[in-house]
């Protein structure tokens, strides 16, 4: 939930709250974009869908708007650091590129390795040893809009501006959308290893006074 009652939700009665993750099969020739909808809501005190709650940005209520950003969430690497196999990494520069311990240990007190740029390629750091995987997402494969028309002019990878105040209840309810690309080329399973998340900033929930 984003708050006491706000939360997102996959449909437009705000009874089935998102679970978080799209786990997506996309072709390698970036033939396959897929749009999804979301609904940001409340059904207010007691879940009696009334228009009691509202929901604001925590930065200057009433202001500012509550608002969705994209992020890069691979972790990047640390050094003196353990990992396990499986675990995947981006230099603390990204290069572009995602690479997965292959063999458990832990990293270089001091010095990160230089990455290798060839699929499949491998390189001692410590005791871990990487190999690079794939290259990675970017958050300019995802275009988040107000409108599903708009998802075909709105600037990927942009924040979405939704509202400077939410009110609960199904008719104030603010439906999204999301398009999501794939410019990686190479085969690779990452469902272990999120990439890119949408963030909404923090918000405060009040009572709406009449």
């Amino acid at each position: 939930m984003l708050s006491d009652t706000f939360g997102i939700f996959e449909n437009d009665t705000l009874t089935s709250e998102f679970g978080g993750i799209y786990d997506l099969i996309h072709y390698t020739d970036e033939s396959n974009p897929q749009d999804r909808t979301l609904y940001i809501g409340s059904l207010g005190s007691g879940g009696a869908d009334t228009e009691d709650r509202q929901l604001q940005a925590l930065s200057d209520p009433g202001v500012d708007d509550v608002t969705i950003t994209i992020v890069d969430i691979l972790p990047q690497w640390i050094a003196a650091t353990a990992y396990i196999v499986g675990d995947c990494v981006q230099p603390t520069t990204p290069n572009g590129f995602r690479y997965r311990c292959v063999t458990a240990g832990t990293t270089h007190a001091t010095t990160e390795p230089v990455w290798p740029l060839t699929i499949g390629s491998e390189v001692i750091d410590g005791t871990v040893v990487w190999r690079l995987v794939s290259a990675k997402h970017e958050i300019d494969e995802i275009t988040l809009a107000l409108s599903e028309a708009d998802l075909n002019t709105n600037t990927p990878g942009e924040a979405l501006a939704l509202s400077n105040v939410i009110v609960s209840g199904t008719d104030n309810e603010i439906q999204f959308w999301i398009r999501i690309e794939n410019h990686v080329n190479t085969v690779s399973d990452n469902t272990t290893t999120p990439e890119i998340a949408l963030q909404i900033n923090s918000g405060i929930e009040t009572e709406v006074v009449a």
